[in-house]
Protein backbone atom coordinates (compact mmCIF):
# COMPACT_ATOMS: atom_id res chain seq x y z
CA UNK A 1 0.00 0.00 0.00
CA UNK A 2 2.66 2.61 0.75
CA UNK A 3 3.95 1.33 -2.91
CA UNK A 4 1.01 3.17 -3.96
CA UNK A 5 1.53 6.20 -2.22
CA UNK A 6 -1.86 5.38 0.70
CA UNK A 7 -0.48 5.45 4.18
CA UNK A 8 -0.49 2.57 6.66
CA UNK A 9 -0.93 2.95 10.46
CA UNK A 10 -0.26 -1.01 12.14
CA UNK A 11 -1.62 -0.03 15.37
CA UNK A 12 -1.50 -3.24 18.06
CA UNK A 13 -4.58 -3.95 20.13
CA UNK A 14 -4.93 -6.43 23.12
CA UNK A 15 -7.46 -9.23 22.82
CA UNK A 16 -9.69 -8.31 25.89
CA UNK A 17 -13.20 -6.73 24.57
CA UNK A 18 -12.76 -3.79 26.63
CA UNK A 19 -9.13 -3.03 24.82
CA UNK A 20 -10.45 -3.77 21.54
CA UNK A 21 -13.67 -1.42 21.91
CA UNK A 22 -11.16 0.92 23.21
CA UNK A 23 -8.59 0.40 20.49
CA UNK A 24 -11.70 1.10 18.19
CA UNK A 25 -12.99 4.28 19.31
CA UNK A 26 -9.72 6.15 19.17
CA UNK A 27 -9.54 4.37 15.38
CA UNK A 28 -12.37 5.51 14.27
CA UNK A 29 -13.02 8.54 15.97
CA UNK A 30 -12.19 12.55 14.00
CA UNK A 31 -9.87 14.19 12.86
CA UNK A 32 -7.99 11.76 11.13
CA UNK A 33 -10.40 8.61 10.62
CA UNK A 34 -8.96 5.96 8.17
CA UNK A 35 -10.94 4.73 4.74
CA UNK A 36 -10.25 1.84 5.32
CA UNK A 37 -9.33 -0.75 8.46
CA UNK A 38 -7.73 -4.26 7.46
CA UNK A 39 -8.22 -6.16 10.45
CA UNK A 40 -5.47 -9.27 11.76
CA UNK A 41 -8.50 -11.07 12.47
CA UNK A 42 -12.78 -11.27 11.68
CA UNK A 43 -13.58 -10.79 15.21
CA UNK A 44 -11.45 -7.28 15.45
CA UNK A 45 -13.42 -6.52 12.21
CA UNK A 46 -16.59 -7.33 13.83
CA UNK A 47 -15.40 -4.87 16.30
CA UNK A 48 -15.11 -2.06 13.97
CA UNK A 49 -18.91 -3.18 12.64
CA UNK A 50 -19.43 -2.07 16.27
CA UNK A 51 -17.94 0.99 15.99
CA UNK A 52 -19.10 2.46 13.49
CA UNK A 53 -22.55 2.32 14.68
CA UNK A 54 -21.36 4.70 17.44
CA UNK A 55 -19.80 6.90 14.89
CA UNK A 56 -22.36 7.03 12.12
CA UNK A 57 -19.74 5.45 9.91
CA UNK A 58 -21.46 3.01 6.85
CA UNK A 59 -19.44 -0.19 6.32
CA UNK A 60 -18.68 -0.54 2.64
CA UNK A 61 -19.28 3.06 2.15
CA UNK A 62 -17.58 5.68 4.87
CA UNK A 63 -15.41 2.83 5.87
CA UNK A 64 -13.91 0.02 3.95
CA UNK A 65 -13.35 -2.84 6.08
CA UNK A 66 -11.72 -6.84 5.89
CA UNK A 67 -10.99 -9.29 8.66
CA UNK A 68 -8.42 -11.96 8.31
CA UNK A 69 -9.12 -15.78 9.09
CA UNK A 70 -12.27 -16.46 7.04
CA UNK A 71 -13.35 -18.95 9.80
CA UNK A 72 -15.20 -17.20 12.14
CA UNK A 73 -19.18 -16.79 11.88
CA UNK A 74 -18.67 -13.47 12.16
CA UNK A 75 -17.45 -12.88 8.66
CA UNK A 76 -21.19 -14.64 7.95
CA UNK A 77 -23.17 -12.94 9.97
CA UNK A 78 -22.16 -9.20 9.54
CA UNK A 79 -24.27 -6.91 7.69
CA UNK A 80 -22.95 -5.95 5.23
CA UNK A 81 -21.04 -8.99 4.64
CA UNK A 82 -17.52 -8.64 5.63
CA UNK A 83 -14.35 -9.51 2.82
CA UNK A 84 -11.62 -11.63 4.25
CA UNK A 85 -8.70 -13.90 3.76
CA UNK A 86 -9.59 -17.51 5.00
CA UNK A 87 -6.24 -19.36 6.20
CA UNK A 88 -5.92 -22.94 5.43
CA UNK A 89 -6.41 -23.56 9.18
CA UNK A 90 -6.04 -27.18 9.17
CA UNK A 91 -2.93 -26.89 6.71
CA UNK A 92 -2.04 -24.15 9.37
CA UNK A 93 -2.04 -26.89 12.42
CA UNK A 94 -0.59 -30.01 10.91
CA UNK A 95 2.61 -28.17 9.75
CA UNK A 96 2.29 -26.21 13.64
CA UNK A 97 2.49 -30.31 15.13
CA UNK A 98 5.27 -31.51 12.76
CA UNK A 99 7.50 -28.27 13.87
CA UNK A 100 6.61 -29.18 17.91
CA UNK A 101 7.58 -32.72 16.95
CA UNK A 102 10.81 -31.61 15.39
CA UNK A 103 11.48 -29.50 17.80
CA UNK A 104 10.94 -32.01 20.62
CA UNK A 105 13.01 -34.75 18.86
CA UNK A 106 15.50 -31.98 18.86
CA UNK A 107 15.48 -31.14 14.80
CA UNK A 108 15.62 -27.80 14.59
CA UNK A 109 13.29 -26.41 11.40
CA UNK A 110 13.90 -22.44 11.03
CA UNK A 111 12.38 -22.42 7.27
CA UNK A 112 9.47 -19.69 6.19
CA UNK A 113 6.34 -21.31 4.59
CA UNK A 114 3.83 -19.83 2.74
CA UNK A 115 0.31 -21.04 2.83
CA UNK A 116 -2.51 -20.41 -0.11
CA UNK A 117 -5.49 -18.29 1.33
CA UNK A 118 -7.96 -17.37 -0.36
CA UNK A 119 -10.01 -14.01 -0.94
CA UNK A 120 -14.01 -14.31 0.40
CA UNK A 121 -15.64 -11.09 -1.08
CA UNK A 122 -18.55 -9.39 0.76
CA UNK A 123 -20.06 -5.82 0.51
CA UNK A 124 -17.89 -4.38 3.31
CA UNK A 125 -15.15 -2.50 0.51
CA UNK A 126 -17.81 -3.23 -2.47
CA UNK A 127 -19.38 -0.15 -1.82
CA UNK A 128 -16.99 2.80 -2.26
CA UNK A 129 -17.58 6.68 -1.62
CA UNK A 130 -17.26 6.93 -5.34
CA UNK A 131 -13.40 7.70 -5.61
CA UNK A 132 -12.65 3.84 -5.31
CA UNK A 133 -9.70 4.78 -2.68
CA UNK A 134 -11.13 3.01 0.47
CA UNK A 135 -12.51 0.14 -1.04
CA UNK A 136 -9.58 -0.30 -3.27
CA UNK A 137 -7.09 0.00 -0.78
CA UNK A 138 -9.13 -2.58 1.31
CA UNK A 139 -9.51 -4.79 -1.45
CA UNK A 140 -6.06 -4.63 -2.87
CA UNK A 141 -4.69 -5.07 0.63
CA UNK A 142 -6.97 -8.48 1.08
CA UNK A 143 -5.96 -9.68 -2.05
CA UNK A 144 -1.84 -8.75 -1.87
CA UNK A 145 -2.75 -7.07 -5.21
CA UNK A 146 -0.89 -3.51 -4.73
CA UNK A 147 -1.31 -2.74 -8.34
CA UNK A 148 -5.02 -2.45 -7.61
CA UNK A 149 -4.54 -0.01 -5.33
CA UNK A 150 -5.62 4.15 -6.27
CA UNK A 151 -7.29 6.87 -5.46
CA UNK A 152 -7.10 9.02 -2.05
CA UNK A 153 -7.50 7.43 0.80
CA UNK A 154 -5.54 5.50 4.00
CA UNK A 155 -5.66 2.30 5.76
CA UNK A 156 -5.09 0.99 9.31
CA UNK A 157 -4.38 -1.92 10.07
CA UNK A 158 -5.59 -3.60 13.54
CA UNK A 159 -3.19 -6.49 14.77
CA UNK A 160 -3.81 -8.30 18.31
Amino acid sequence: MTAAGLPVTVIRTGTAPAEVDATVADLLGPPDRPTAVIAGSDVLAAACYAGDTRTGLRIGVDLAVTGFDGRTVAARILTPALTTVAMPLAEVAERLVDRIVSAVSGVSDERGEVLETALIWGESVWRGRGDGGAAQAAQGAAAGMPGRLGGPGSARVVAP
